[in-house]
C-alpha cells in the first residue's frame, strides 16, 4: 500500500489521499509508511497502540468504535487481540490528530457502520 500511495503521489503531487479500513482492512492501513491526508477505521482489530502510531503520519486519524462488536470481542476472548481499537472510546487523549467516534452500528458488517453516519468524512 506504501508504495501505491507513492506512485500516486508522484504522478498527482497535490492530490489528497484518504484512506477507509474495515475490519482486517484496518490492518493492512496500520502499515502505511507514507503521510495521507487522513485515515478512518471502522471496526478495527488493530492495537490501539499503532493506532496511535498512525496519527503520526496522517493529517487526521478517526478511529469509529463500537464496544459491543461480537466479532472483535470475540478475537479478544481467544487471545487474537488485546486492545483492539474499536473497543474503547479514549484514543482521543493521546494525540490532537486522532479522534475517535461512537459508532451504534448493529453488527461487525461494513454496510452496518455506514448507515450509522451522519456524515463523513
Amino acid at each position: 500500500l506504501t508504495n501505491l500511495i507513492l506512485d500516486i503521489k508522484y504522478r498527482n503531487p497535490d492530490i489528497k489521499i484518504r484512506l477507509v479500513g474495515h475490519s482486517l482492512g484496518c490492518d493492512v492501513i496500520s502499515h502505511i509508511q507514507v503521510p495521507v491526508e487522513s485515515i478512518h477505521l471502522f471496526a478495527s482489530p488493530v492495537e490501539a497502540d499503532r493506532v496511535i502510531g498512525l496519527s503520526s503520519i496522517s493529517g487526521k486519524t478517526t478511529n469509529y468504535y463500537n464496544p459491543k462488536d461480537e466479532v472483535i470481542k470475540e478475537g479478544v476472548e481467544k487471545g487474537i487481540s488485546e486492545m483492539p481499537s474499536c473497543l474503547i472510546d479514549n484514543l482521543r487523549t493521546y494525540g490532537r490528530d486522532l479522534e475517535t467516534k461512537r459508532c451504534y452500528a448493529k453488527d461487525h458488517r461494513f454496510k452496518s457502520h455506514i448507515e450509522k453516519l451522519r456524515k463523513f468524512p
